[in-house]
């Protein structure tokens, strides 16, 4: 899987669970201590999320980080 392909799917992914669970943008972005404009570009797959990132939306979320990563990318995950 591409670089562009791995960020595409964490997107999706961290969008998906975001909404599934009914939580604002604006929250995440005050969790991640980013404005909201750059938790859009990360969103929108425009960046990529850093690892740290991840680990606290997963934290807020209570997901495993394993849920926003792509099988073949998780198995490998620490």
């Amino acid at each position: 899987m591409s670089n562009d392909a791995v960020r595409d799917w964490i997107a999706a992914e961290v969008r998906s669970e975001i909404a599934r669970q009914n939580r604002r943008h604006l929250d995440a972005a005050a969790i991640l201590g980013i404005h909201k404009a750059s938790l859009s570009n990360r969103m929108r797959a425009k960046q990529s999320f850093r690892s740290e990132e991840l680990a606290m939306l997963a934290d807020w979320l209570d997901v495993p980080v394993s849920k926003f990563l792509p099988n073949n990318v998780a198995k490998v995950a620490v």
